[in-house]
């Protein structure tokens, strides 16, 4: 999943050049929806991840000091 359509999608994917995915399979026209890093809902479950992620991770350093 991508979150924004950074320099790998703009290029390797929609461009004219002749490798990008557009032209391998012979796509006439392609476009680009928002990113999916300006849905609200899909940000807050990308957060959530790291909310917990960094929770788990503060949780391990704890653990780790007591040794």
């Amino acid at each position: 999943m991508m979150v924004v359509a950074g320099v790998h999608v703009m290029e390797d994917v929609l461009s004219d050049e002749e490798i990008s995915w557009k032209n391998v399979v012979g796509a006439k026209k392609t476009t680009c929806d928002k990113p999916l890093g300006y849905n609200d809902k899909i940000l807050a479950i990308y957060f959530g991840h790291l909310d917990r992620s960094l929770a788990e991770v503060k949780k391990q350093s704890k653990a780790g000091d007591r040794r």
